[in-house]
């Protein structure tokens, strides 16, 4: 068991060339280099919620729009901060994935303000400071949902992960639906397997109101693909449903 530097809800990890980095709450960032955890200072409060290691450390991304870029090749780590929006409409942003493809491409994806639609949100980055929008020609994301996960399949080729447990695939030509009905399935993380293989690990749950949940679910919707993307699904069930009632005048 290790002792790490950190206290609060860790919410992401990367193990890159030079060593181990994790990301969480209020703008925790702690490194390991050799077996000692390190604190890192980041220059935010913001919960940062995903990080991708590179071959200086690190790109962390989270709330309000926070990147951080962690460089940890000297005997001081380091951490430089900064803001982005939107690369389409400017609106204010929160990232919750990132990735790096094989030639070091950065990609994060998030969704804007729920005021302004909690659309998805892609952006990219050749060094991590300055960010675009990672949108195709000829669209804008419009139509996705908020974006939680992103894998990169190969150059230019990406695979997102939304709020609604939907899948998207982004190439040079265009954007694509690979599941063109709602899964219920709250996406935590996204990876391709060497044979090409996305696979999707997430919290089944529908939720249905304020008293009611339903964390099982018994087998995701078909999915009707259309460039015959391979997409591997597996439900494991969970506790029965379950109705809990709260008095909200504290009678009890």
């Amino acid at each position: 068991e290790e002792k790490g530097a950190l206290t609060g809800h860790l919410r992401g990890v990367c193990h890159g060339p030079l060593g181990r980095v994790i990301v969480g709450d209020d703008g925790a960032i702690q490194v390991d280099v050799g077996g000692l955890w390190t604190k890192v200072p980041s220059g935010t409060n913001a919960h940062l919620r995903g990080v991708v290691c590179t071959n200086t450390g690190a790109v962390a991304v989270g709330d309000q729009g926070a990147v951080v870029v962690v460089d940890i090749t000297g005997p001081v780590f380091s951490a430089k901060l900064s803001t982005q929006k939107d690369g389409v409409s400017g609106a204010v942003v929160d990232l919750a994935g990132v990735a790096r493809s094989d030639k070091g491409i950065l990609w994060a994806v998030g969704r804007t303000s729920a005021d302004t639609g909690g659309k998805g949100v892609l952006l990219t980055s050749v060094n991590g400071s300055v960010w675009t929008s990672g949108w195709p020609a000829g669209t804008k994301g419009n139509d996705v949902p908020g974006l939680r996960r992103v894998a990169v399949v190969s150059t230019g080729t990406l695979v997102f992960a939304d709020d609604e447990g939907g899948l998207w695939q982004r190439t040079a030509l265009g954007l694509t639906n690979e599941s063109l009905q709602r899964r219920n399935v709250l996406p935590m993380a996204v990876a391709v397997q060497a044979d090409g293989t996305v696979l999707v690990v997430g919290e089944p749950g529908l939720w249905l109101g304020p008293f009611l949940t339903v964390p099982t679910v018994t087998r995701p919707l078909a999915s009707a693909s259309t460039s015959n993307m391979k997409v591997e699904w597996a439900v494991a069930p969970g506790p029965a449903a379950s109705v809990s009632r709260v008095h909200l005048d504290g009678q009890g």
